[in-house]
């Protein structure tokens, strides 16, 4: 459409020299005054009537369509006559905004139900998140507590594993003391062991002189003879130094525990059995009552 074009009506404009020289219609005696501003016509002040509704106008409100329009229009009918040709053209254009309106509107409503239902949820869920973080915290101080009692517990526990610990290895030290006094008995026994073996070696040794000492013994002067043959001075060297001998003996070889052994064991009479005569006095000099030393 096109643009409707609006010239306003001034002494120096080409309109209205047409109009006022081609002299347009006065309005009739009924009408005073402009109905636009009220101006009252007077001979300075002249009215016009409107082409259209027909009623006066002065100069300030006149317009024309063209510039060859002799006949005059009012600022309100020019405006009514744009209003409709505007309303006309933008008809379509309305009708499809009323349209998109109305859809935007149920649009809007439904999205308003939307709107209220989600906001109900959402209520609903505040309320269930609220009621929910009580009973999470509820549950968090209960797991806080468990926590804390198995803290505790753990500790007694360490204490009562740190305690096993020092028994245990005070256990293991006194096992290993008790193992080496062990071994040490075992240590000392098997010495006793040993020596005992040994002197059962040396007494069977010692034994075993005694009857080899026994046989050469057997082949000398026996003690009773001797002691009848000899005076009992002589007889009692003889005896002492047998004595002092066999001792001397088991000294060099060590075995000086033996000697009393033997001579608690020996009768007097085994012990002064025999005695083997000597030609080496004690005083390498024969004996003046018997001449046997």
């Amino acid at each position: 459409m096109e643009e409707t074009k609006i010239q306003a009506l001034t002494p120096s404009s080409p309109s209205f020299k047409n109009i006022f020289s081609k002299k347009p219609p006065r309005p009739s005696n009924l009408i005073t005054h402009c109905h636009i501003c009220h101006l009252q016509f007077s001979a300075i002040h002249k009215g016009y009537e409107c082409s259209v509704c027909k009623k006066g106008i002065c100069k300030e409100h006149i317009l024309v369509r063209t510039a060859m329009t002799l006949l005059p229009v009012c600022d309100d009918c020019e405006r009514g006559r744009i209003k409709k040709e505007i309303a006309r053209e933008l008809a379509p254009q309305y009708k499809s905004l009323k349209g998109d309106m109305n859809w935007m509107l149920k649009e809007k409503e439904k999205i308003k139900a939307e709107i209220t239902g989600k906001t109900e949820i959402i209520s609903r869920l505040e309320i269930q998140t609220k009621n929910n973080e009580k009973t999470y915290a509820q549950r968090l101080e209960n797991i806080e507590k468990k926590i804390e009692e198995e803290n505790q517990r753990e500790k007694t526990v360490q204490n009562v594993v740190e305690s096993l610990k020092n028994a245990l290895n005070e256990s293991k030290s006194s096992e290993e003391q008790m193992k080496k006094k062990k071994e040490d008995k075992e240590e000392e026994i098997k010495a006793e062991v040993e020596e005992i073996k040994e002197l059962k070696r040396s007494e069977e040794d010692v034994l075993y002189k005694i009857d080899e000492i026994n046989k050469e013994m057997r082949k000398m002067i026996p003690a009773g003879k001797l002691k009848s043959i000899s005076c009992r001075k002589c007889y009692g060297v003889l005896k002492v130094n047998f004595k002092e001998r066999l001792r001397e003996a088991l000294r060099n070889e060590g075995r000086e525990s033996l000697f009393a052994s033997l001579m608690s064991r020996a009768s007097v009479k085994s012990t002064n059995d025999l005695v083997k005569p000597t030609m080496e006095p004690m005083t390498r000099q024969y004996c003046q009552q018997c001449m046997l030393l």
